[in-house]
């Protein structure tokens, strides 16, 4: 078993909108000019040489004007390519310049016709741009994601605006156009996602004939935590709420320390006094209010309000049904109940509507009964829709697979060295020595304390989407390593090709803190080599079923032919910290997390947890109440760097990075300029990139005609060997957490993602990235009638045993 992922809408939309006739005029532009350039470099040095010899003297100053016309590329005055010049000059000289001239008037013509071939094919090009868009594929994915662009489009289809958009909106639609095309996001409707199966034998790729698609619509935890919240505040439901201890309650040095709520989760403490000891015990024998003596009752809210206690929800958090809960947690005849249950079902039955009207409608309704239940809240978007694929998307052969598997197992091995989490893990151990010593043993709360009254380990522990690897002998490891597998060279297609059997063996000499992770996920493409079939790495994530458990949760809302799931010996959270993206089955131990609601009896607490340092592995262990090893991951899909703060510190100290390689993460290239792509065996595990300077990307000048600067782009593109297609990232100088930071799809044959880019393009600050495209969104298997589409695979490679 795999995942699938396969882009919404077909290739062939995107190539409807490439402006083939304009740039069959450029290519002939860039042709000739190049051959202009050439010749007049070579005629220009043959006719120093005449002009060197004797030579009648009234010719001598129109001979110099024609080779410096020559030089310069330019058509050369009418006298001074006379035939009394001409007739000075060897034969074929003078023909060769002759032909020349020509060549040049040829490229005045092609750029006086380029403006005319442009303006037309806009216009038929927008035309197609508004059948690609009127598509309910496309309508249903945009008005999820960008409801105000989506309201601009139907004014246009529907006829309330009978003209064209304008300039900007017809930009923003030719990338959602192209976003739907030619990317795979996880996280909205213009992505089908679904299962492959393994066979065997049998082809490498065998794409179904069709495309089943379903699609799911669930409440944002976030929303259903308001709503719960409004319900436990309202007076007579109040004394219904369930209380319940904060897990991470730990008694220590005369005061109970805990982690607080919010988003910061402070490290908050109140002294371990006689009664307040004797608070935590009574509702710890009696969690519903209603049964405590009014003394008691005073004190739960003093402790509620500082987070010692928690209100515990009526639902847990990977219910699938967290609604239907709710409800059946109200007294009978409540008539929130009622108002739940509406609200449920619609729900529940948005996706089965097609008319983009009734679904805007229905969006808003939903809105409605969200805010007729918590009034005071503010819940933005309530719902998300997720398209799914069920049956099987695509089968492929194992055994032509095989070796493909094999290399991601070195690259697995290689992502020990690249750990961005590996720095702040000795950074902890060498601070755990200083303080405890090699056979000390913490409980991890107390540990957790003194690490942030740690100043100097304030600013490694920050999140950031890649920690620096710094100073010292692991970036000396991680740079050596570079040169070692770089050392070869590009090979004359421009690639950079290791074998896996060198990264082996360089593994094995790595100290013994450099573990790869046992388990990782793979998303790629697939590619045809040579040799057989071949993967393009997208993001590498850690393993353990992580983006296959989400997967699974969705499907098994609409069908009952759904894999089953291995289980792994790790520990998590299974809180949803707000977002469906964290919604899966379980995959290894539960960690009983404060402010989250899991009905797993055997969780683990955070007070059970303690810490220790393990000399073989010369890192830091966390140990349970047996001193049995535990292992804590992150296995949702929500951004690492978004997780509470704790929770973030066991992942990154304790387990294995969420991310093992970040998409478009530089791979021992430079910092600037081109970086060649790099295979490991059939792996490519980073594609060819430029980074630039915001400042150096051609942008429109002002008084710069269109044409024209089609033209200037086209030969930027050139010069730079940069391929017409590729995908641009734009990192901001301020901060990389923007929305320009995701690539942008740019195809330069269609007008409308070339000029959509030079929009996007930052200020002289920022860097731009551009990185090829590759495979080619073209190569993408064909699904029968729903035809070529981009399609990205999730191979899971798990080692059979702990590395030695």
């Amino acid at each position: 078993m795999f995942g699938v992922r396969v882009a919404g809408m077909p290739v062939g939309d995107l190539e409807a909108l490439r402006f083939t006739r304009t740039w069959s005029v450029v290519d002939e532009w860039l042709e000739t000019s190049a051959a202009v350039a050439s010749e007049g470099e070579a005629l220009s040095e043959e006719l120093h040489e005449v002009i060197g010899e004797n030579v009648r003297p009234e010719l001598k100053a129109l001979l110099v004007a024609l080779r410096r016309a020559l030089f310069r590329g330019r058509l050369p005055q009418p006298r001074t390519r006379s035939e009394e010049v001409l007739g000075a000059l060897p034969n074929d000289l003078a023909q060769r310049v002759t032909a020349w001239s020509r060549r040049v008037e040829r490229r005045e013509a092609l750029r006086a016709e380029l403006p005319g071939v442009l303006a037309a094919e806009r216009e038929e090009k927008t035309a197609r741009l508004r059948e690609i868009v009127a598509a309910d594929a496309f309508r249903h994915g945009l008005a999820q994601s960008s409801p105000v662009l989506s309201a601009e489009l139907d004014k246009w289809l529907t006829g309330r605006s009978r003209a064209v958009p304008g300039r900007q909106t017809l930009l923003r639609l030719a990338r959602y156009v192209a976003r739907a095309v030619a990317k795979t996001s996880p996280y909205a409707t213009f992505t089908a996602a679904g299962f492959g199966r393994w066979t065997e034998h049998g082809p490498a790729v065998e794409p179904a004939r069709s495309l089943v698609r379903r699609s799911v619509a669930e409440l944002h935890p976030f929303v259903s935590e308001r709503i719960w919240r409004a319900l436990a505040d309202r007076p007579e439901l109040r004394e219904q709420v369930r209380l319940r201890v904060n897990p991470s309650a730990l008694e220590d040095e005369g005061r109970i320390w805990f982690l607080g709520p919010g988003p910061g989760e402070p490290i908050s403490s109140v002294p371990a006094t006689n009664a307040v000891r004797a608070v935590l015990e009574a509702v710890r024998a009696c969690p519903r209010p209603a049964r405590l003596g009014d003394d008691v009752r005073q004190a739960v809210a003093v402790l509620l309000e500082a987070g010692l206690l928690e209100r515990r929800r009526a639902y847990a958090e990977q219910s699938g049904d967290p609604l239907g809960e709710l409800a059946g947690w109200l007294p009978a005849g409540h008539s929130a109940a009622e108002a739940l249950r509406r609200l449920d079902e619609a729900v529940a039955t948005y996706p089965a509507l097609t008319c983009p009207a009734e679904r805007a409608h229905r969006s808003r309704q939903i809105g409605e009964q969200v805010r007729s239940l918590c009034p005071e809240e503010e819940v933005g978007t309530p719902s998300l829709e997720t398209a799914l694929l069920s049956g099987v998307v695509t089968r492929c052969g194992r055994e032509r697979w095989q070796p493909v598997l094999d290399d991601l197992g070195a690259v697995r091995e290689l992502l020990g060295l690249l750990d961005t989490d590996l720095p702040v893990r000795l950074a902890v151990a060498a601070f755990f020595l200083r303080r405890h010593g090699r056979s000390g043993s913490v409980p991890f709360l107390r540990f957790y304390r003194q690490v942030h009254q740690e100043a100097g380990l304030g600013a490694l522990l920050r999140p950031s989407p890649a920690r620096s690897p710094g100073q010292g002998p692991l970036a000396d490891l991680r740079h050596q390593t570079w040169r070692t597998l770089r050392a070869a060279g590009e090979d004359p297609a421009g690639v950079i090709r290791v074998d896996p059997e060198l990264v082996r063996k360089l593994a094995a000499g790595w100290p013994p803190y450099v573990r790869p992770p046992r388990s990782i996920g793979c998303y790629g493409q697939a590619i045809v080599t040579p040799q057989g079939p071949g993967l393009v790495v997208n993001t590498i994530a850690c393993g353990y079923g992580r983006g296959l458990g989400r997967l699974h949760h969705l499907l098994t809302q609409v069908t009952d032919e759904v894999p089953a799931l291995d289980r792994h010996g790790v520990a998590e959270s299974l809180g949803a910290f707000g977002t469906s993206l964290n919604l899966r089955p379980p995959a290894g131990r539960a960690i009983d997390y404060p402010f989250t609601t899991d009905d797993d009896p055997d969780a683990l607490t955070l007070t059970e947890l303690r810490v220790g340092y393990d000399v073989e592995r010369e890192l830091l262990v966390l140990r349970d109440a047996d001193d049995c090893p535990v292992r804590p991951m992150h296995l949702g899909l929500l951004t690492p760097f978004l997780l509470p703060p704790a929770y973030a510190f066991l992942v990154c100290v304790f387990g294995e990075p969420p991310v093992a390689l970040p998409p478009g993460r530089l791979l021992g290239g430079a910092s600037r300029g081109r970086s060649p792509r790099l295979d490991v065996g059939r792996v490519t595990l980073s594609r060819a990139r430029w980074r630039l300077p915001a400042g150096d990307v051609p942008t429109p000048g002002k008084g710069e005609s269109e044409a024209a600067y089609v033209l200037r782009f086209a030969r930027w593109l050139a010069e730079h060997g940069i391929p017409r297609r590729f995908f641009a990232r734009v990192v901001s100088a301020e901060s990389s957490f923007t929305k320009a930071r995701k690539p942008l799809y740019v195809d330069a044959a269609n007008y409308f993602l070339l000029f959509d880019l030079a929009r996007a393009v930052g200020g002289p600050g920022d860097l731009v990235v551009l990185e090829e495209a590759l495979p080619d969104p073209t190569d993408g298997p064909c699904y029968g009638d729903d035809g070529s589409r981009v399609t990205e695979y999730l191979f899971q490679i798990t080692a059979a045993a702990e590395h030695p």
